[in-house]
């Protein structure tokens, strides 16, 4: 075990965990939730070390990252300790060959509560970017320092600027920190969404989780945890093209009723989903565009295997 997982896994003092199961049957995916438990430090080192924890323990039960995440913040780690959870978990998730949809969006429920502590609040007023808002610091720091310690100024101008310097370096130092966190973030959600599965015999409860997850996601932005809405933009497009394979390698399962119902929702309610989607002037699809296009191309697939045109 590297050094990494050997403080993570000593640093965290409790973790409970909500376990979710996937078990894969003739290509069929149900889910079952247990009850939550108390994990010691020793188990949770133990489930780490598992060489089944990336393939068949982490897919269904993100506990232990909101579990490390939470002692983190309520130990008031720095931003670092947070970057380092989330790159060791995205790497162990690489292995997985699956990510239980329940279980992702349980885990963005925790991730907003949580990841506000270590975010600061510099929320983009007015469409303001980043550049921007610590430039309106930094003005800020100064009108600060020199209006309230321009004697001292006037009698060590070395130290003054010295101190200074010192104190803008430390919130440059602390917007890339910010930075870095949300890529870190970003790209840990990309790669689980690329990986999600839905259960075919809930059909429907699994296009009202792909809508929770796109609101729960928007949230992100809301909180200040993702500062680019192209970033969520970005998500979302993982998010449509995950579900649309989904519906796409069970069109030979999936009702004809499943695909018609779906269609009218996306054509006369306005989902979270498709708000941010732009018109590019016929270069490519919008995510609206495509999902109605997967819709009826696996609506008119699953009609020919019925009438057995063509064969599941």
């Amino acid at each position: 075990m590297n050094m990494n997982k050997k403080i993570f896994l000593t640093l965290c003092i409790l973790v409970y965990t909500v376990s979710q199961t996937v078990e894969a049957i003739d290509s069929h995916i149900s889910t079952t939730i247990s009850t939550d438990l108390f994990l010691s430090v020793d188990t949770i080192q133990k489930a780490m070390q598992d060489p089944y924890f990336a393939t068949e323990i982490l897919p269904n039960d993100f506990s232990y990252l909101w579990g490390l995440l939470t002692f983190g913040k309520n130990s008031q780690q720095p931003l670092i300790y947070a970057r380092s959870v989330f790159k060791l978990f995205g790497n162990t998730i690489k292995g997985s060959d699956y990510i239980n949809a329940y279980a992702f969006s349980d885990l963005i429920t925790h991730l907003i509560e949580i990841l506000q502590a270590y975010m600061r609040q510099t929320k983009q007023n007015g469409g303001l970017i980043e550049y921007d808002v610590f430039k309106k610091e930094v003005n800020s720091l100064l009108y600060t320092k020199f209006s309230t310690e321009y004697d001292n100024f006037k009698k060590d101008p070395s130290t003054f600027l010295e101190t200074l310097s010192g104190d803008i370096a430390f919130n440059a130092h602390q917007e890339l920190t910010v930075d870095q966190l949300r890529m870190q973030v970003i790209r840990f959600l990309e790669l689980a969404i690329s990986k999600l599965v839905w259960s075919p015999q809930e059909c429907n409860a699994s296009w009202d989780l792909v809508k929770k997850i796109s609101t729960d996601l928007a949230q992100l932005v809301e909180t200040n945890i993702i500062a680019d809405i192209n970033d969520l933009d970005d998500i979302y497009w993982s998010l449509v093209h995950r579900y649309s394979y989904f519906m796409r390698i069970f069109t030979d399962t999936l009702p004809d009723t499943f695909y018609r119902e779906i269609r009218h929702e996306i054509n006369n309610t306005k989902l979270v989903l498709f708000d941010l989607d732009v018109k590019n002037g016929g270069i490519s699809e919008s995510k609206f565009a495509h999902l109605n296009r997967i819709l009826f191309e696996s609506e008119a697939r699953s009609k020919a295997i019925e009438k057995g045109v063509l064969v599941g």
